[in-house]
C-alpha cells in the first residue's frame, strides 16, 4: 500500500492518500474521530459544518423518525429499506444468530477485571472468525456474514460489561425484539429483573 500525505490545513491533521488495490482512497485523520480516519464511502455522507449526516442518501433525521433500528441496519447492509417479508426474513436471521459458540466464554474469562468493555468487545469480534470461518467472496455470503455479526456483537457487547463487572451472563431471549434483548441482556439481574 503507498501513502502520500497532504499538507495539513490550518488547525486540521494531514490528509492521507493511499491506494487499495485499484482505486485511490483519502482519508482525513482528526483527533474526534480517535484511531478512525473519514473517507468518501456509499454508505455515509457527512457535513458537520453544515449539520449534514445521510445513510444510502436518506437524513438521519428521517430514518431516526420513521424507520427502525433494523430497517436501518437493513439500509447499511443492502443499500435501501426493506420490504415487510424482507424486514420478517431479516428480524429472524437476527434473532437466530444471536447466540456466540460457549468456548468464547473462555476468552471472557482471561481477560483482567479491569479490562475496558470496549477493548474486551473488539477482541472478541476478532475471536469470531475462529469460530464462523465460513466467509466466501460471494455477495450473498458477505451479507449473512454482516447479519451475524449485527446479530452477535450485541451479546458479545453484554457478555463484555457483564463479565467486566463479575456478573452473571444474561443470554438472549427469542421472545424479545433486537434492542429490547440488548437491553436485556446489559441490565437484567437475579436480584433485580429488567422489566419487559
Amino acid at each position: 500500500m503507498n501513502f502520500l500525505y497532504s499538507r495539513a490545513r490550518k488547525g486540521r491533521r494531514p490528509s492521507i492518500f493511499h491506494s487499495c488495490g485499484q482505486q485511490p482512497a483519502l482519508s482525513h485523520w482528526t483527533l474526534g474521530y480517535g484511531n478512525t480516519g473519514s473517507c468518501t464511502s456509499s454508505i455515509t455522507f457527512m457535513d458537520g459544518e453544515k449539520g449534514i449526516l445521510r445513510y444510502r442518501g436518506i437524513p438521519v433525521e428521517e430514518l431516526a423518525e420513521k424507520a427502525t433500528f433494523k430497517e436501518t441496519a437493513y439500509l447499511l447492509i443492502n443499500g435501501r429499506l426493506p420490504n415487510r417479508d424482507e424486514l420478517t426474513r431479516f428480524s429472524v436471521l437476527l434473532n437466530d444468530n444471536s447466540l456466540v459458540h460457549e468456548d468464547l466464554r473462555t476468552f471472557y474469562e482471561r481477560f483482567p477485571r479491569s479490562s475496558h468493555p470496549m477493548g474486551i468487545l473488539s477482541s472478541m469480534v476478532n475471536a469470531l472468525r475462529s469460530f464462523y470461518p465460513e466467509l466466501q467472496n460471494l455477495e450473498e455470503e458477505i451479507n449473512m456474514t454482516v447479519t451475524r455479526l449485527l446479530s452477535k456483537i450485541r451479546t458479545l457487547a453484554a457478555m463484555s460489561y457483564k463479565i467486566s463487572r463479575g456478573h452473571k451472563v444474561v443470554y438472549p431471549r427469542p421472545d424479545l425484539a433486537y434492542c429490547a434483548n440488548f437491553l436485556n441482556m446489559m441490565f437484567d439481574s437475579p436480584v433485580k429483573p429488567l422489566r419487559d
